[in-house]
């Protein structure tokens, strides 16, 4: 989360949790934690997309809502 982020959130009035770690990993958080979950194009740099995708699933409330983004490797 960038101070960017941060005063956006705070004049928006939109609570906003962000924090960094391993994508693979999200052991930091609860079963059905969030109620957005935001994956920009970042499976390109896991060496294993499948724990990523288990993890998601696991921390998204029942209902909520995955934005992911994908690339196409091919021309």
């Amino acid at each position: 989360m960038t101070v960017v982020d941060l005063l956006a959130s705070e004049r928006g009035g939109l609570p906003l949790t962000c924090g960094c770690g391993d994508m693979a990993r999200l052991t930091a958080h609860r079963d059905g934690s969030f109620d957005l979950l935001f994956h920009p194009v970042s499976n390109v740099f896991a060496e294993n997309v499948r724990p990523v995708w288990a993890e998601c699933f696991r921390v998204l409330r029942p209902g909520g809502v995955l934005l992911a983004g994908f690339m196409n490797p091919l021309p």
